[in-house]
């Protein structure tokens, strides 16, 4: 046991040098927010779990889902009506991996985006998954400032590093997209990486770390603890800004529900819900 936690540090003191080497490369402004429940309880957390959400965390996850899988997200951030998350995911397989279709929206009506990707993961070998994402963006802002419609891409993948440690990463929207028509306003683009360590088969700590070149680096941690057979217990933390996160799972049968709220240091909480159908 002592020598799995001396690995899983060793990987997480890595983890940060990648992450600031790989930020040099991808120029960015904001993130894309990690979607879905159990990841906002985790801290964030997300590049290396493996479920429908992954068509929007990490596409190279998508290879282990093994059928169809559909899920709805809602995130209300800080309470208010106009920052609300919509988000709709499915994921079917297909030879040779798993084609996924993500969309989601955001805003009111002074400004709102709509988000839409295609992605696709797949398999190399036992140990080894990859992923793309194919990204349309449709942003509208009110009265005469019109709207425009940018694409873009996203990639990842992920390794099992032994029976207990994987990593993940992902790259979102690389390429300097103008997001505006009259001045230089481009996409968002953000590089993560992150670990997961099962301690057992019931219990997995997260850590994970996300780069934008123009602030410093957002670290997220979390912890998930299955209680029961139906019921987890999920918390974490993460910074820049600083926030607490907490929420739970219920797997009833085909249906998973997840419920969690995040807590901003200043701005208060975002409560945020989200259930998943998968064929069995």
């Amino acid at each position: 046991m002592q020598s799995n936690w001396l690995r899983f540090w060793i990987y997480a003191c890595l983890l940060l040098g990648v992450l600031l080497f790989f930020s040099q490369l991808a120029g960015a402004q904001t993130g894309n927010n990690p979607t879905g429940s159990r990841q906002a309880a985790l801290g964030g957390s997300s590049l290396v779990l493996a479920d429908v959400w992954a068509s929007f965390n990490n596409p190279a996850r998508l290879a282990n889902l093994t059928g169809i899988s559909v899920g709805l997200n809602y995130e209300n951030r800080f309470m208010l009506k106009d920052l609300g998350f919509n988000s709709i995911a499915a994921a079917f397989p297909v030879r040779p991996g798993v084609l996924a279709l993500a969309v989601r929206q955001f805003g009111g009506q002074f400004y709102n985006e709509t988000f839409a990707g295609i992605a696709f993961g797949r398999k190399f070998g036992s140990r080894f998954t990859a992923g793309v994402r194919l990204d349309g963006y449709h942003i509208r802002l009110a009265e005469n400032y019109g709207s425009r419609t940018v694409v873009s891409f996203a990639a990842g993948f992920s390794a099992s590093l032994n029976s207990n440690l994987e990593f993940g990463a992902a790259l979102f929207n690389p390429l300097k997209v103008n997001a505006a028509k009259d001045y230089d306003e481009t996409l968002p683009s953000v590089f993560r990486a992150g670990l997961a360590y099962k301690i057992d088969q019931d219990l997995v700590v997260l850590l994970e770390a996300e780069k934008d070149i123009r602030y410093k680096p957002t670290l997220r941690s979390g912890i998930e603890y299955r209680v029961i057979d139906i019921f987890a217990l999920r918390g974490g933390i993460a910074t820049n800004p600083s926030s607490l996160s907490f929420g739970f799972g219920l797997f009833l049968g085909r249906f998973t529900l997840d419920v969690s709220t995040v807590k901003h240091e200043i701005l208060g909480y975002s409560p945020n819900v989200a259930i998943i159908w998968e064929a069995k």
